[in-house]
């Protein structure tokens, strides 16, 4: 995907795991079987899904896990059906 600008993330730890709030308006609107994935990166590797999207302005995804055992956070593209993946938007997670 050409011309996508960095876009704002925002983390608030619930009691059951983290809400992420992302604003990535340039983000083109994908159709049909094809769709946006929020993926974290744990720290031993492991990538967990927070959700899926199809358009990246105003999206709140979910996931059950702490902030201190994540180390990225990547917006992937996915088509149904597929396993395959493209990292559009990436954001390390800093440490304290």
């Amino acid at each position: 995907i050409l011309d996508v600008d960095g876009g704002e993330v925002t983390v608030t730890e619930r009691d059951a795991g983290l809400e992420i709030e992302l604003d990535a308006p340039t983000l083109p609107r994908r159709a049909g079987d094809q769709f946006y994935e929020g993926v974290l990166v744990l720290q031993d590797g492991t990538e967990l899904s927070a959700g899926s999207f199809n358009e990246g302005d105003s999206v709140t995804l979910t996931a059950g896990v702490d902030l201190d055992r994540v180390e990225a956070f990547n917006v992937v593209t996915r088509s149904i059906g597929s396993d395959s993946a493209d990292v559009v938007l990436k954001l390390a997670v800093p440490r304290a």
